[in-house]
């Protein structure tokens, strides 16, 4: 049996079965949300985890030579990016605290204001205008 460490239920529908497959320890995180907890408060509590699951990994269920990746979606992919550049500002060895790789799926990675398809296609969306986009980086940014 692959450990699987949960910490909100709606995410094991889809997450079981990658333990299963990979037959390696899953580990989801509960992380702070804005406005109440402003940033880097989120992304503290994940770096802080995973340099915990790095040096756990045995107890974890996983080889003390395993790999770490970080997965994200939305938030979640913002936040485990944000993981990998601070473990690589710090110049942590990928052996100790820096995770071997990212799998991202639509995060929030590019927040600069620039000429994009997406960004010109965003203008006229009914369902998240470019507005909401704005007061979200703004949420984002503790603005």
């Amino acid at each position: 049996m692959v450990p699987l460490v949960i910490l909100r239920i709606d995410v094991l529908v889809y997450v079981r079965p990658w333990a299963e497959k990979l037959e390696c320890p899953i580990i989801s995180l509960n992380y702070s949300l804005a406005p109440e907890s402003p940033y880097p408060r989120a992304l503290d509590e994940c770096f802080h985890a995973v340099c915990w699951v790095m040096a756990n990994r045995e107890r974890l269920g996983a080889r003390p030579d395993a790999r770490v990746v970080v997965c994200g979606d939305s938030a979640g992919g913002n936040l485990s990016l944000g993981v990998c550049l601070r473990a690589a500002a710090l110049g942590l060895r990928s052996d100790v605290a820096r995770p071997a790789g990212a799998l991202i799926a639509y995060a929030p990675a590019i927040l600069a204001y620039v000429p994009s398809p997406s960004r010109m296609l965003s203008i006229c969306d009914p369902l998240l205008p470019i507005g909401v986009i704005s007061r979200c980086i703004m949420g984002m940014a503790s603005l």
